[in-house]
């Protein structure tokens, strides 16, 4: 009953606003005709009388979507450009996934589990399976701060973890697209990105110049250089055993290895099933700077 009674209220409104244009167009058509007003006047004040109907006619709820869809439209595209340059900034392989988070929730969950084990099993000490036992914890902050993410890379994953389902809707269906698809690039590869930079960190400690090795714009590699001596160092997020991810980068660096290019090294963690081996070189984190003097030595 309720319902009915709205419709017939918003039915005789908008009849009520139509009566208003109409009688409003016959005056200004009128006044024309008698020349006590110019046609460009006319059109201008006809214009305005049609503004004016238009808002009349929206609800409370419509302007203040309108209203949303403004005021987000810029920091949601500029969000997205931010999202996308962090993906591109992605280091190192990590096993493709096959899930897309449709939902800022799943993606804020996702991205949680993953900081959880870069906490554990990366950074610290524990080395168990149970992901919550003795956990030990980092920040998006942190890690910008110990330069194993990007500012870029760090502003996104703070988006992720702070902005909510409501918040993306407001978002042009594009616009919302487009960072759902970046920031799912971002989380996939977050662990294999934190590793690589772990191992940029563990070489220039020891005396080494590191930068990225760029190949069709995505950077995976490194490119270590040290007293005019070159070293491709291939770090892989590599955890089981046989290691399907660590197989394939094989695959493509013979690929694309040519003869007299510079020796490469692959890279693992330390708490990893995967097992090492000398050909070719695959070796933990912790055994690198003995290894990168071993491949340039020989």
């Amino acid at each position: 009953m309720i319902g009915r009674i709205g419709r017939w209220v918003a039915g005789q409104t908008w009849l009520a606003l139509q009566t208003v244009f109409g009688v409003a167009l016959l005056v200004l058509a009128g006044a024309v005709v008698a020349e006590s007003v110019k046609p460009d006047q006319g059109l201008v004040a006809l214009a305005l009388v049609l503004v004016v109907v238009v808002l009349a006619a929206l609800r409370p709820t419509d302007v203040r979507e309108l209203v949303g869809r403004l005021t987000e439209a810029g920091p949601i595209k500029f969000a997205t450009k931010e999202a996308e340059t962090a993906a591109d900034e992605t280091v190192g392989v990590e096993a493709d996934e096959l899930d897309f988070e449709n939902t800022m929730l799943d993606l804020r969950l996702k991205l949680e589990h993953k900081m959880t084990y870069i906490a554990k099993h990366l950074l610290g000490d524990v080395g168990t399976k149970l992901v919550s036992n003795k956990a030990n914890f980092v920040t998006v902050g942190s890690l910008q701060l110990d330069g194993l993410l990007s500012s870029e890379q760090a502003r996104t994953a703070t988006l992720i973890l702070t902005w909510t389902d409501h918040d993306l809707a407001r978002a042009a269906p594009q616009e919302r697209s487009a960072f759902l698809a970046a920031a799912n690039d971002l989380v996939s590869g977050i662990r294999a990105t934190v590793f690589a930079n772990m191992v940029r960190l563990k070489l220039e400690s020891n005396g080494w110049s590191v930068t990225l090795e760029t190949k069709k714009k995505k950077r995976r590699d490194l490119k270590a250089t040290k007293d005019d001596m070159g070293l491709r160092i291939v770090p892989v997020f590599a955890t089981a055993e046989p290691s399907e991810v660590l197989n394939t980068v094989k695959g493509r660096l013979a690929k694309e290895h040519k003869q007299g290019a510079a020796p490469y090294v692959f890279v693992i963690p330390d708490h990893s099933d995967t097992k090492t081996s000398d050909g070719p070189p695959v070796v933990r984190r912790s055994q690198l700077p003995a290894a990168a003097d071993a491949a340039v030595a020989d």
